[in-house]
């Protein structure tokens, strides 16, 4: 008995398509990256926590408190909520 071929679908995205979307996904990433360096810079300011401090609070190393705050992490929901509950702060996702 012949398998059944599956029926491919009608859309493809096109390669420049693709690759746009994943420059504005890259860039949307680096943009909130920087937003959660910029909040935890002033909380640690605010607060007058030093790096060591504020690493040791999120129980993180110090490789990775560097990529925090250059902006250069690729963070989770999970830490960003573990982030916010550190320094105490609420969380809003928006679309605009």
């Amino acid at each position: 008995m012949k398998a059944k071929s599956r029926k491919k679908s009608a859309v493809k995205p096109k390669p420049a398509a693709k690759a746009q979307g994943k420059t504005a996904e890259s860039a949307l990433v680096k943009k909130l990256q920087k937003e959660v360096a910029v909040a935890i810079e002033g909380y640690m300011a605010k607060n007058k926590i030093g790096f060591n401090e504020f690493a040791r609070r999120l129980g993180t190393s110090a490789t990775q408190m560097q990529k925090i705050q250059k902006g250069e992490a690729n963070l989770t929901f999970a830490s960003l909520a573990h982030i916010a509950v550190v320094m105490k702060k609420k969380v809003r996702l928006m679309w605009g």
